[in-house]
């Protein structure tokens, strides 16, 4: 009895960047998930979401103020079942603001949806998410781990 793999990228347009329906596909990924082979993804709808998230980084002061209430939430290490337990207790963007300390990929069962969920999420609500680099988002560091 084969499993077959899910697209995240489904009900996207090739040409055009959509991060709510990624943000609806990742989180049912991740809410869902079951024992299965990894996600399957479109390159050119993902490849747009993640060039307007680097613009939108790139283009942020590395020092941020914000005002109000702003959930902080430490290292995800791919563990997609805390994330989306945590931002469902704390509310979702635009309700609720989120600051992410790095550190997204790692040991869990879903670095690359976490990553893709957190970037498609910036994409669509820039000012109540805000994504901070972690030692994993250090490439000698990722070296140091691939090779361990």
């Amino acid at each position: 009895m084969g499993l077959d793999s899910v697209y995240v990228t489904t009900g996207m347009s090739i040409d055009k960047c959509d991060p709510e329906t990624l943000i609806k596909n990742l989180w049912g990924y991740l809410v869902g998930y079951e024992e299965q082979p990894p996600p399957l993804y479109l390159q050119k709808p993902l490849l747009h979401i993640l060039r307007e998230a680097l613009a939108i980084l790139q283009s942020e002061s590395t020092v941020i103020d914000l005002q109000g209430v702003v959930t902080i939430i430490g290292g995800v290490h791919g563990h997609g079942d805390s994330l989306t337990y945590h931002m469902s207790y704390s509310g979702l963007p635009p309700s609720a603001t989120y600051i992410f300390l790095g550190n997204y990929v790692g040991e869990g069962f879903a670095p690359h949806e976490c990553l893709f969920l957190l970037l498609a999420l910036k994409v669509k609500f820039p000012k109540h998410i805000y994504l901070l680099k972690g030692c994993f988002e250090d490439p000698e560091v990722l070296k140091e781990l691939i090779w361990r």
